[in-house]
């Protein structure tokens, strides 16, 4: 039996795939710029792989893509998607595929990239097998925000409040140029910070993998290039669209701020959009703006080719994932909603595919991932940057910590290891800029700490490691917006809720709107509704975990032990 793909096995090749993640990246940015040939589509029948071998390769092909992580990258990439293309060769001849026809209204800078230009092909190239490792992460974390929600607008706030809870506001970087600098899904997922845009494109996504449909809202603006301006994305249900705020990071709230408001309340009464309203930041946008809007359909290339429905169909049980999107079919839907003007493929991921090819992109993406490059580490510092970067991949797919009598890994000890190297900075000579990667890997894993501890209900684990080891070793750090936002997060769950609403109300980031907002609704909430902090369970009113009982796998988490343990 194969056993690439379990746990115990993952843990014992915790640690080889040294800098694979990154490597992964660079390569997704080179492979999207390039001008490639179409895949190739089936050879002479004679030639096709027997029925059941084709499948036994395709399953292992899959497996080796859904853990590309754990290897070296780039080698078991190539592995993976000739093994793939193997098994696909010949099952498109009776598929009855169609372009999507919303692809045809493309601009013509959109339809001459490549990934559009080979949607028809039944064969895989780098970019398309690095999608489907992207698809697999969205929908393991998708899988572990949703938690038991079963009706569709409350498996939408949870994937909404993952998502703004991991993904640390930036304010939208424009170049020099004009021209705004986007991160894919999988770059926010690694790098857990982006701005309002990216971080919608990422909810859609995850989304998506459960089934949702969420769509960006655009308001129509003659004045901008692509004839709208974004506002916020939109989950479509009942024939209604309800309104997920990613400036704010806050849903739109009813009248009686019980549930999400929907585009037919807020286009109908502006109280609504002014309830949005604080001092010196009025809510940007007027009831009066929203009775025609542009709706963006998240359709990118990789969610409209031929080959992702041919391994989309073969797909089952919890390898199950939403490989494809029925662009046209929901447009069609959306059209007969009132306030909808017009329906279109949102630009923005094609947009992020075309600047790919220019330099100052791939200038950008190096500048980024330089942290991770492992290889360009001296030797004392690589294992603690090889668990950063496989701890937040686990941390991604909702490994948190180790379960009952489990051998596998998980992203509270990988992050141990990285947040306390076995490293003597003086007797190994580090550099300054060696000493300042160091002290990032320190400042990710403690910072990511807490957000697993978050999503483990382990508040006050969390509070001891967003507030002593991020914001207080580093009080001006690049966790200092997202760990105030969360600790205040924390504080509500602990029932302190003075405390989080000191944190919000001196919130300077860019997410100080919503956070006001959200400091706003905790002055107002009533003493029964509150929640204090004696009813909580004892280890979350402690200052301190207790140490876990959890058997640490032989290797390569030996500390995880302590994972649990602030004071270790």
């Amino acid at each position: 039996m194969d056993t690439t793909g379990t746990p115990t096995a993952r843990n014992h090749r915790a640690l080889l795939g040294t800098g694979a993640v990154a490597a992964l990246l660079l390569l997704a940015a080179v492979a999207a710029g390039c001008d490639a040939e179409p895949a190739g589509s089936t050879g002479p029948a004679a030639n096709l792989p027997d029925a059941g071998w084709s499948q036994e390769l395709f399953e292992s092909s899959i497996d080796s893509l859904d853990h590309l992580e754990d290897f070296n990258g780039p080698e078991m990439l190539a592995q993976a998607m000739q093994g793939l293309n193997q098994s696909l060769a010949g099952s498109a001849q009776t598929d009855n595929w169609q372009p999507d026809p919303m692809v045809f209204s493309l601009p013509l800078v959109y339809r001459a990239l490549p990934a559009v230009k080979n949607l028809g092909a039944t064969q895989f190239d780098v970019l398309g097998a690095l999608d489907l490792q992207e698809a697999f992460w969205l929908r393991d974390a998708s899988r572990a925000a949703r938690g038991d929600r079963a009706d569709d607008l409350s498996r939408a706030k949870s994937l909404f409040d993952w998502t703004v809870r991991n993904i640390q506001l930036t304010p939208e970087a424009v170049a020099a140029d004009g021209y705004d600098l986007l991160h894919s899904p999988r770059q926010l997922l690694l790098l857990g910070r982006g701005n309002a845009i990216e971080r919608a494109w990422l909810f859609i996504l995850l989304a998506r993998q459960q089934g949702l449909d969420v769509v960006m809202l655009g308001i129509p603006d003659d004045v901008r290039a692509t004839g709208y301006r974004p506002w916020l994305p939109a989950l479509l249900s009942s024939g209604q669209l309800y309104l997920f705020d990613t400036r704010l990071g806050l849903p739109i709230p009813t009248a009686d701020g019980q549930s999400v408001a929907t585009l037919e309340q807020v286009s109908a009464d502006d109280s609504l959009l002014r309830a949005l309203d604080v001092e010196g930041l009025p809510y940007p946008v007027k009831a009066e703006d929203l009775q025609q809007l542009v709706v963006l359909i998240e359709g990118s290339p990789a969610y409209l080719s031929r080959r992702a429905r041919m391994v989309e169909l073969r797909l089952t049980g919890e390898r199950k994932v939403v490989l494809t999107v029925p662009a046209s079919t929901l447009a069609d839907r959306l059209k007969t909603l009132k306030q909808v003007k017009e329906v279109r493929l949102w630009d923005i991921p094609y947009q992020y595919l075309a600047d790919q090819s220019l330099p100052e992109y791939r200038e950008e993406s190096a500048r980024e991932l330089a942290p991770y490059q492992i290889d360009r580490l001296p030797r004392e510092l690589r294992p603690a940057g090889a668990a950063l970067q496989q701890g937040r991949v686990m941390q991604i797919r909702g490994h948190y910590a180790q379960e009952e009598d489990s051998q596998a890994a998980s992203a509270n000890a990988m992050f141990q290891i990285a947040r306390a190297p076995d490293v003597d900075a003086a007797q190994a000579r580090l550099s300054p800029e060696q000493l300042t990667v160091l002290e990032h890997t320190r400042q990710d894993a403690s910072y990511w700490l807490g957000l697993v501890a978050f999503e483990r209900q382990r508040y006050a684990a969390a509070v001891e490691h967003l507030k002593k080891r991020t914001l207080e070793a580093s009080p001006t750090g690049p966790w200092s917006a997202g760990a105030r936002y969360n600790l205040a997060r924390c504080y509500e769950q602990l029932g302190r809720l003075p405390e989080a609403i000191e944190l919000y109300e001196a919130d300077q980031s860019p997410q100080r709107h919503g956070n006001l907002l959200r400091a706003r609704q905790l002055k107002g909430a009533q003493p029964a509704e509150e929640t204090s902090a004696a009813e909580k369970p004892a280890e979350e009113n402690s200052p301190e975990e207790k140490p876990s009982d959890e058997k640490p796998p032989a290797e390569p988490a030996a500390e995880e032990k302590r994972a649990e343990d602030p004071s270790s």
